[in-house]
């Protein structure tokens, strides 16, 4: 029986010590001086910033969001810095998504890199632009020669969807 009882608390305490173990490596791995050699690679100096307001993205999130704003040419450390302490990777991932489906270009948003930012009116306007786009269900790709429509004021931009449909012009950029 002692045998018996010694292998099933042994057995318990194995189960608890691989979840103590993984948070362990996870805590480990979101250190600060992680952060710190991950920025320095993109030139951002640990003088530059808080290490709290950085970490607020996993380690993993933060390097994936350095390669996204990399990819879509956004390089200087002074910007990265004001991203990354102002998004998260959810963010970026959709708003890149739509760069690679043509919608928006990179330079689009190099030049309004507030849509970046889930807390800025620009973003605000940016979602609800795209979001009537897709509710009249027109095609994006007939604005992304004046893309910056995207980012206008959103009820400017309603009023001049409005204006097109009132003068029946809206079905010249009706997806298909």
């Amino acid at each position: 029986i002692r045998v018996a009882i010694l292998k099933l608390v042994y057995k318990h305490n194995q189960e608890i010590y691989k979840s103590l173990s993984e948070e362990y490596r996870v805590l480990a791995a979101n250190d600060a001086s992680h952060y710190q050699v991950l920025l320095a690679k993109y030139g951002i100096s640990p003088e530059d910033y808080e290490v709290g307001t950085v970490m607020e993205n996993s380690i993993e999130d933060l390097e994936n969001i350095l390669k996204l704003l990399t990819k879509i040419s956004i390089t200087n450390p002074t910007e990265i810095l004001s991203i990354i302490q102002n998004t998260n990777l959810e963010t970026i991932t959709n708003i890149q998504g739509l760069t690679e489906r043509g919608i928006i270009t990179s330079q689009l948003l190099v030049e309004h890199q507030s849509i970046l930012n889930p807390n800025s009116k620009e973003y605000e306007d940016f979602m609800r632009n795209l979001s009537l786009i897709s509710k009249k269900k027109l095609n994006p790709h007939h604005f992304t020669s004046a893309e910056e429509v995207f980012v206008t004021d959103h009820e400017s931009f309603t009023s001049s969807i409005k204006t097109l449909e009132d003068y029946e012009l809206l079905s010249n950029i009706k997806s298909g």
